[in-house]
């Protein structure tokens, strides 16, 4: 079982002193995450209809070539009523009223009405975007690449080299001695098999998306294979077989209680530099994996890891710089190339031990004709000093700038 820690993601002022605007917003962005969550089901049923309309208008004759077309369209229906089941359970605490799970008796599948979850949305009447929705069907993806068998090919590439790296500098008779730290950890697989190592592992997440469903998968689930998924079905193109979309994936794969009686496990809930920065010193070692890029500005991740990290401390990263906020509208970004982000490292005062490119794959459908291959950038850097080797860092060190760093997506 993980321990969950509230940070500056959590709703409550016990934890952090905020203003009544942000808490506001706050709220805001939660109730937007539990309604997108609550209408995925109208969402995608109505998606379903408007396809099958296009279907039947075209030419007849065409159609006698997919004399199946309406099947096909009740088994994405089928996936889609699972995937929903399976979203009431990780919003149980959320519901205002019980869940009807069971489906009314000789209805056709193709012509059911969508069901709907009562959420307590603080109040707020979020309309829910094309852009909420499409995170919801990413958290599906993410359980398949963290929590799913078919996804172990791709923690294999991406989790398994940091593995081996944290197990190749730590020796097994220590490693509870040893903090490591995950941001951006997601659903949370890979701090979990840190922590199964025998490592104190913490890991940090900022999206609302991800803290609800992490919390459920690591706390609530107690059997293997015990949901059955189907994350595909809202992929329409690259298809090989007309079954690869709405084919099931089981989760999860392993029993996530399963860690050792006397592992130290916990994941924390809130901005990565606003609950680290005020940590110096404090950890042996921090795990960045696909994290650098979701930085608005970089240069701050670098300086929070170096501040936050023992000197000596260990930095392990892997992952591209696909910048997130690059190509946003008028969004503020800062993108640098690795060469110069090597650059910053060695300037902040880290030692580069190790450095290589690493093939990967990010939740990828594997049946599908597309796939997205990541060469990413592997580096074990070393924390050699407490202070930058330059002077330039103490001129930035501690300013405040006009963008909003701390907004949820």
């Amino acid at each position: 079982m993980s321990q969950f820690i509230p940070g500056a993601a959590d709703l409550s002022d016990e934890y952090l002193e905020i203003s009544e605007d942000d808490r506001l917003q706050e709220e805001k962005h939660f109730a937007t995450v539990l309604n997108a969550f609550s209408k995925y089901e109208q969402v995608t049923f109505s998606e379903i209809n408007s396809q099958l309309k296009h279907y039947e208008s075209i030419n007849p004759q065409y159609l006698n070539f997919l004399k199946d077309y309406k099947d096909r369209f009740r088994a994405v229906k089928h996936g889609a009523i699972f995937n929903y089941n399976f979203f009431a359970q990780i919003l149980g605490p959320h519901l205002c009223e019980e869940f009807k799970f069971d489906l009314d008796d000789g209805v056709d599948i193709l012509h059911m009405n969508p069901r709907k979850m009562n959420v307590a949305s603080h109040q707020h009447d979020e309309r829910t975007g094309p852009e909420d929705i499409e995170k919801v069907h990413s958290t599906l993806k993410q359980f398949v690449r963290d929590w799913s068998e078919e996804g172990s090919y791709e923690r294999e590439k991406c989790y398994g080299p940091i593995i081996a790296e944290l197990e190749n500098i730590y020796a097994q008779d220590k490693r509870s001695e040893i903090s490591v730290l995950t941001p951006g950890s997601g659903l949370g697989r890979l701090s979990w098999e840190i922590a199964r190592r025998g490592f104190k592992s913490q890991g940090n997440e900022f999206s609302y998306y991800m803290l609800l469903s992490a919390n459920y998968i690591l706390n609530f689930v107690k059997k293997t294979n015990h949901f059955k998924i189907f994350p595909f079905i809202h992929q329409r193109s690259n298809n090989f077989q007309k079954s690869d979309p709405v084919r099931c994936v089981t989760i999860p794969d392993v029993n996530p209680s399963s860690l050792p009686k006397h592992s130290d496990f916990s994941m924390v809930a809130g901005d990565f530099l606003e609950l680290y920065n005020d940590q110096p010193d404090q950890w042996d070692c921090i795990v960045t994996c696909f994290f650098l890029d979701t930085a608005r500005n970089v240069f701050e991740y670098i300086e929070c890891i170096h501040r936050a990290l023992k000197k000596g401390g260990i930095w392990i990263n892997l992952g591209p710089l696909l910048y997130h906020y690059a190509e946003s509208y008028n969004s503020f970004s800062i993108e640098l190339s690795y060469d110069d982000v090597k650059k910053v490292i060695i300037e902040m005062g880290f030692e580069l031990v190790k450095e290589g490119v690493q093939n990967c794959t990010y939740t990828t459908n594997k049946k599908s004709m597309m796939a997205l291959l990541y060469k990413s950038v592997m580096f074990t850097a070393k924390k050699i000093t407490d202070k930058p080797k330059t002077d330039a860092w103490s001129d930035v060190a501690g300013r405040s700038y006009n963008y909003n760093r701390t907004k949820h997506t």
